[in-house]
């Protein structure tokens, strides 16, 4: 919808200055130039997306590539569509998956979560950014606080956000960090890499064949390698 807007007020100012273009200020006829050159673009960028929604259900990866570039042209209030697509898309790809509830965290046997503090920094850094660069007058001021509510939103959904875990014979999985956590039988799940980085683990499921990897750096607690090989070693081999 805001992509949408955008296109109508370019074509609005564009189709208003027309007709007294010879009267304009030079300020004002470059502003008609800019946003006739703005209808095109906007307009291919809005088909783009449009058309990526329903390949994105089918082929993720090619959808979310055509999302990408239809947004890349509207950047940066195009970032919400971006998200809503890809968290959409996720959802309807794990739609089989069945989703992990508060009350049960209590009864898993072993968890690690993931860090929250360094979205969190990463937010403050880029809204105090964000804001020196406006009262400069740099245009890259509001993407920068674009960019913060998007780090703040993701410390929002990663405090206390469980990244792996272990419930008697269920494996306890967040495939992304923007994502719902779910319970898995620990037959779906297996472990495909595994060093000081980071490790991967494939879902393989009737409806679900993804890898997912994950950063060690995002795991909140500090003496976490035990419970990683602890919570491995009842995974499918």
């Amino acid at each position: 919808m805001i992509d949408l807007a955008m296109l109508v007020a370019a074509c609005y100012i564009s189709t208003s200055l027309i007709e007294v273009l010879d009267e304009l200020s030079y300020s004002d006829q470059h502003l008609y130039r800019i946003t006739s050159l703005m209808v095109p673009l906007f307009s291919f960028a809005i088909v783009t997306q449009i058309v990526s929604l329903p390949v994105m259900l089918k082929k993720p990866k090619t959808g979310f590539t055509l999302a990408s570039i239809g947004s890349f042209v509207m950047l940066p209030l195009s970032m919400f569509f971006i998200s809503c697509c890809l968290v959409s898309s996720e959802n309807y790809r794990n739609k089989s998956l069945n989703k992990l509830h508060q009350k049960d965290v209590s009864e898993l046997d072993s968890k690690l979560t993931f860090d929250f503090g360094s979205a969190a920094m990463s937010g403050l850094f880029l809204l105090i950014g964000g804001v020196a660069a406006v009262f400069i007058g740099l245009p890259v001021g509001g993407l920068l606080l674009l960019l913060s509510i998007f780090s703040f939103y993701k410390a929002f959904r990663l405090n206390n956000r469980i990244m792996i875990g272990m419930q008697h014979d269920k494996s306890i999985i967040t495939p992304s960090t923007y994502f719902d956590t779910y319970i898995l039988p620990v037959s779906d799940v297996s472990l495909i890499k595994d060093n000081n980085k980071l490790f991967q683990l494939h879902i393989k499921s009737t409806d679900v064949d993804r890898v997912c990897s994950y950063s060690k750096r995002m795991i909140e607690e500090d003496q976490y390698q035990d419970i990683l090989n602890d919570i491995f070693s009842k995974l499918a081999k």
